[in-house]
């Protein structure tokens, strides 16, 4: 069990390396950590609460953090909103123990600012998450391993992240209109995988008069296409209590336009929704 004084670790990140904060996020479980300790704000159940402001929560939870994880790349480096919460460590490095990880797609020459290369990162790489997980453990007073348990879990991370590793590297060399164009092919790819179920919420919203929808906010259907970018909601406040208004992302809506055979299998499961009010609810 974790001492009650050190609980409370902040994984400082950008929204689009969430495919490796996903394994070090189980990384860190594999270590011990309750996912009630963790605050992230790019997974569900660990970040912010529904009907609260990201600010606030970010603010306050990072305000309350003893421990940070700072996970540094390109988009890290270019976040504003990181960069303000690298620098809330950087000053506040007394009463907080900040952990830097290193992702590829960066050159120690290009940290700079609140950090520099005089502090100790760790990168992804055996021998380095050896070394942070022994710190970690140390400061958050977890219990020690069995060393073939710990090098099972530093093998897994490093195996299932080499992926988006050298993804993000291959990206770096992109120009900006090259860069947006492998996104739209990514989210292009997406619709393709869709289930049943989430068909049906797509076809709603595109045949809709105003191609926007009322769900549930519990809805695991709607929070799925939400976490795919598919869908966002309309307000932050609902005037329907549990229900929100939810629309397709623009680039579903042109893809539609543009993809006559996905378009015609939206229209076949349309009719019969429109047989049935509010199918969703």
């Amino acid at each position: 069990k974790m001492n009650e004084l050190v609980n409370n670790v902040f994984i400082s990140h950008s929204s689009k390396d969430i495919e490796f904060i996903l394994q070090l996020n189980d990384f860190l479980f594999g270590l011990g950590i309750s996912k009630d300790n963790i605050f992230c704000s790019s997974i569900e159940g660990q970040g912010v609460k529904q009907g609260n402001r990201i600010e606030d929560e970010v603010k306050k939870h990072l305000s309350n953090s003893t421990v940070i994880i700072y996970v540094l790349s390109q988009s890290f480096l270019q976040s504003q909103a990181c960069m303000q919460e690298l620098g809330v460590g950087w000053m506040d490095n007394d009463s907080k123990k900040c952990f830097y990880i290193k992702l590829d797609d960066i050159t120690m020459d290009e940290i700079k600012g609140f950090i520099n290369t005089s502090y100790k990162f760790t990168f992804i790489t055996e021998e380095s998450l050896s070394e942070f997980i022994d710190d970690f453990c140390e400061i958050t007073k977890l219990p020690s391993r069995k060393a073939s348990e710990t090098l099972k879990l530093i093998k897994s991370l490093v195996n299932k992240s080499s992926t988006f590793l050298e993804k993000i590297v291959d990206e770096k060399k992109l120009t900006d209109e090259e860069k947006s164009k492998k996104v739209l092919e990514r989210l292009h790819e997406s619709i393709s995988k869709l289930n049943l179920g989430e068909m049906k919420v797509v076809s709603s919203l595109y045949f809709s008069e105003d191609q926007c929808g009322l769900f549930e906010i519990n809805s695991g259907v709607i929070n799925l296409l939400n976490d795919k970018r598919i869908v966002y909601r309309l307000t932050q406040v609902s005037s329907f209590g549990m229900y929100f208004q939810y629309t397709l992302q623009p680039w579903v809506k042109e893809y539609i336009d543009n993809n006559d055979e996905f378009k015609k299998k939206m229209q076949e499961l349309y009719p019969s929704l429109s047989r049935s009010p509010n199918p969703f609810y």
